[in-house]
């Protein structure tokens, strides 16, 4: 019996001894596993590590990382460039040794009566993120952006002196061009009677000699000569007046009386001025305003010139024994909207655009076929914003052209014998009168 558990024993002995060898081979090999893959980690780190710093360092900008104590994390060498700080400085891997630096170097203007380091320590973890601009002893131009990271701030600097130079030349061209404009828009508008006096001077006399007051003229083709002086003379003086019209509106030197107006008597006086143009093509004018007459808060003259202006691009550009339709209305808030519509030639948004813009017409051979400053629209433009209202172009190539004005109403103030506006009769508001001129 004693034998048997002398065997017994023996064999767990032995049992155990396995065992124990077993598990230490496996821990052996468990632990050189884990080594491998701590050094695979610690290889793969290192390369991340490396690309990181390679990426922190070629990327163009100054950067700076530090953590809630002013301890210097991550930074690259354009960091250390463009605040132009000596290795002494960088070494202390410090935020406090920094702007201990930038202090005594002036980079924050005379420290007298400014802020401490520690103030400016502290200011530099508030109100984040915040984008500065400062200017280095040296005469760069930095732009800061700072922010909050996990565990402290991270900056990022830019140098943008070419930028803020281009800046300033283009702002200073702009000014000087602002400058040059103004002063021909005041020269034009100064010298509208020393033009205009002299030109009115010769159509005056050439309508006296072509009508033959004086008696009748010995040569007949005197009178022709005298005649084709006169029509000159009546286009030239149309061409100064639009270009001083456009010069006064451009210098803000344009002066609008408060008057009480009849639409129908502005609209009327505008078309007596085309009509014989539309008749010589035999295009028909067309007006439609409400029954009851519509009174109007504006000046009389710029807005005749600025309804004369739309119309007669209108009849230029119409076909001949083609129309011309010209609408007047109050819209909802009691403003007043006139509107011109052909069906001529029409034109594309990008030919809108150019026609608005003085001294241009919509394509360039225009200007050979149809003639003209192209001030037309610009000058009803300038009209219209004038009087507190916009010009609204609405067009289509091989269709025609509507031009809508919208006015606002505007305050007017009557002296005690001047008449009212009378009230609109509410039965005939709505009702349209159709006029053909």
């Amino acid at each position: 019996m004693i034998y048997i558990c002398l065997l017994i024993g023996c064999a767990l002995l032995s049992l155990g001894a396995s065992a124990v060898a077993w598990w230490s081979i496996l821990r052996y090999k468990l632990q050189q596993q884990t080594i491998f893959q701590l050094l695979a980690g610690e290889e793969q780190l290192r390369r991340r590590g490396s690309m990181l710093q390679l990426s922190v360092e070629n990327m163009g900008e100054g950067l700076g990382a530090f953590d809630l104590e002013g301890r210097l994390l991550v930074f690259n060498s354009c960091f250390v460039e463009l605040l132009e700080l000596p290795s002494e400085v960088m070494g202390q891997n410090s935020l406090h040794a920094i702007l201990e630096f930038q202090m005594a170097r002036g980079d924050f203007g005379p420290s007298r009566g400014g802020l401490s380091v520690q103030e400016r320590f502290e200011r530099m973890f508030h109100n984040l993120p915040v984008v500065q601009e400062r200017i280095t002893a040296a005469g760069r131009t930095l732009q800061i952006h700072r922010r909050t990271m996990p565990g402290g701030i991270v900056s990022l600097y830019s140098d943008i002196t070419q930028r803020k130079t281009a800046e300033r030349r283009m702002a200073q061209a702009r000014s000087q061009a602002e400058l040059a404009n103004r002063a021909k828009s005041e020269f034009l508008a100064n010298m509208s009677h020393e033009l205009r006096t002299p030109l009115n001077a010769i159509v005056g006399f050439a309508d006296i000699v072509s009508n033959e007051v004086l008696g009748p003229m010995g040569d007949k083709k005197y009178l022709e000569y005298v005649k084709d002086i006169h029509s000159s003379g009546l286009h030239l003086l149309s061409l100064i007046n639009d270009v001083l019209d456009m010069a006064k509106i451009e210098a803000g030197k344009l002066d609008l009386e408060n008057e009480c107006l009849s639409i129908s008597r502005v609209i009327k006086g505008a078309l007596l001025m085309v009509r014989e143009q539309a008749q010589r093509r035999n295009i028909e004018l067309v007006v439609s305003v409400p029954a009851a007459e519509i009174f109007f808060v504006g000046d009389e003259r710029a807005i005749k010139q600025a309804l004369l202006n739309i119309v007669s691009n209108a009849v230029k550009f119409s076909k001949d024994g083609g129309k011309v339709d010209v609408r007047a209305r109050k819209d909802g808030r009691n403003g007043l909207v006139l509107e011109v519509e052909d069906h001529g030639i029409g034109m594309n948004k990008e030919a809108i655009e150019r026609a608005l813009q003085p001294f241009e017409q919509a394509e360039s051979s225009t200007t050979r076929t149809y003639g003209g400053t192209g001030l037309g629209l610009p000058i009803a433009n300038g009209l219209a914003e004038a009087h507190g209202g916009t010009l609204t172009v609405e067009s289509c190539e091989g269709e025609g052209t509507r031009v809508r004005i919208l006015l606002p109403e505007r305050p007017h103030e009557l002296a005690p014998s001047e008449p009212r506006m009378p009230a609109a009769d509410p039965e005939q508001v709505g009702r349209q009168t159709r006029i053909t001129l």
